[in-house]
């Protein structure tokens, strides 16, 4: 009768053992490696932001050039026909008023909106 011992000192199942040992390592590290990555809140907002800070990047990008078409459009219409210039200059016009009252509106809005938050506030307080 073999003990259990013997069967394992015993040629290649120790060799087997000793593989499946590392193999089992090799996985946990995998693991522990992407639990840590999974636990880097900072790692990944800085990740986030980055690709953020990209996508707006493009779209800057692409707005200025658009912005450049259309002055160069404009510049061209102007040269071309000297009474184009005052219909380009009332479109430029118009769009400064309209770019003016939405930065208006916009802070109207956040004023308003911090003000309810504010009286909300001081409500809960005081109840």
């Amino acid at each position: 009768m073999t003990t259990q011992g013997s069967d394992l000192t015993a040629g290649g199942d120790a060799d087997a053992i000793r593989a499946d040992i590392e193999r089992t390592r090799a996985e946990l590290g995998d693991t522990v490696e992407a639990l840590a990555g999974k636990a880097d809140v900072k790692g990944r907002a800085k990740d986030a932001v980055g690709s953020a800070a990209d996508a707006v990047r493009d779209k800057v990008a692409h707005g200025t050039e658009a912005v450049r078409d259309k002055v160069v459009e404009g510049t061209e219409a102007v040269r071309t026909r000297p009474a184009a210039a005052s219909a380009v200059l009332a479109g430029l016009a118009a769009a400064a008023v309209a770019a003016v009252f939405a930065l208006v509106r916009r802070r109207t809005a956040r004023r308003n909106a911090l003000a309810r938050l504010r009286r909300r506030r001081w409500l809960a307080g005081h109840r």
